[in-house]
């Protein structure tokens, strides 16, 4: 049911227009992504991590594309759930902490190719986004 909600929602976008407000750079980048939890940080654990590529990036979000919607029993894009995402940006790994806000299935004659999510970034250290934010502007004019 979930599934079918979200590719309406995909259909609607396509058909009333996209809200984004900031421009997204097209832009094909190793990404890893695991869930975020503070009882992990805090016991040392580490979660397994789906290993992915961007479709796009800007300054506040980003889509990516994975072959799986949940590592374990945790989904990915569950309600206020945190992902751990780090990009292989060419000129170095930036670690950001970011919120799905949709997702939606891809399928080729009727094989699963996997999901692309779309995530707002809630957090980045300062570090990291000034490395994104100095990566960001060689995108423009790149075509995917």
């Amino acid at each position: 049911m979930a599934d079918l909600l979200h590719s309406i929602g995909a259909h609607l976008r396509r058909w009333i227009g996209n809200r984004r407000t900031v421009a997204r750079q097209r832009a094909s980048i190793p990404c890893s992504v695991s869930v975020f939890d503070d009882r992990d940080q805090k016991s040392g654990a580490s979660r397994n991590a789906l290993l992915g590529k961007t479709i796009d990036l800007s300054y506040c979000g980003l889509a990516f594309l994975v072959p799986a919607i949940r590592i374990g029993h945790r989904y990915i894009a569950g309600e206020n759930r945190t992902l751990r995402i780090i990009l292989e940006l060419p000129t170095g790994q930036v670690e950001s902490y970011a919120i799905a806000k949709r997702y939606e299935r891809l399928q080729v004659a009727g094989s699963d190719k996997g999901y692309v999510v779309g995530v707002l970034i809630t957090r980045m250290s300062e570090n990291d986004k000034q490395l994104f934010s100095d990566y960001l502007p060689s995108l423009k004019g790149v075509r995917g």
